[in-house]
């Protein structure tokens, strides 16, 4: 949780005040979401950075993202927000690290700082069973730096999936192929 100084809470508080925001409601950091220092100040003077609002049925982190407002997404983070949240683009309710990870380069901000607020990285996407780490090795095997990302900030390799097979039993199998580079930093982690 972001700690400020009790002076910095009450300009926050005195700037909603001015803005007619007090009390605080939930349903402004929508409204406020691109104006980051109102954003910051209804965070600070408790509205929750976990909140789903009613319409979307998602959590505010999610359409942070979706919205592409970085800095909303990171002050939820610094606030409190839960890291593992469902992606707003798949109806799966899929956790949103997979739509990051499908585009790592664009995203690597976010997971950063995802990472940096102990964001869990042994997440299964709902409809193939399938491992984050798998589904990087499946799909993304060249992808060495977002693997590495994934494995460097607690991606468990040994963690099965739907079908109770980790990354070295599919790639012993053939089903996917790893990168040389990256067999000693999974080498460290087997089990």
């Amino acid at each position: 949780m972001k700690r400020i100084s009790d002076k910095k809470k009450q300009e926050m508080g005195e700037l909603l005040k001015n803005q007619n925001l007090l009390p605080v409601n939930n349903n402004d950091l929508f409204r406020f979401m691109k104006e980051k220092e109102v954003f910051e100040a209804l965070l600070a003077n408790g509205a929750d950075p976990d909140y789903t609002d009613s319409y979307f049925k998602f959590p505010i982190l999610s359409l942070a993202y979706s919205h592409g407002y970085y800095p909303a997404f990171k002050l939820l983070l610094e606030y409190g927000a839960h890291p593992n949240v469902p992606s707003t683009i798949t109806a799966e309710k899929t956790d949103l690290l997979f739509d990051l990870f499908f585009s790592y380069v664009k995203n690597k901000k976010y997971v950063d700082v995802l990472a940096k607020h102990k964001v869990n990285f042994n997440v299964i996407l709902p409809d193939t069973g399938e491992t984050l780490l798998e589904w990087m090795l499946r799909y993304s095997p060249l992808a060495t730096d977002a693997i590495k990302t994934i494995l460097e900030n607690g991606g468990d390799p040994n963690l099965p999936n739907k079908d109770g097979k980790t990354v070295f039993d599919l790639a012993n199998n053939g089903e996917i192929r790893i990168i040389d580079s990256l067999m000693p930093l999974l080498d460290q982690l087997r089990k």
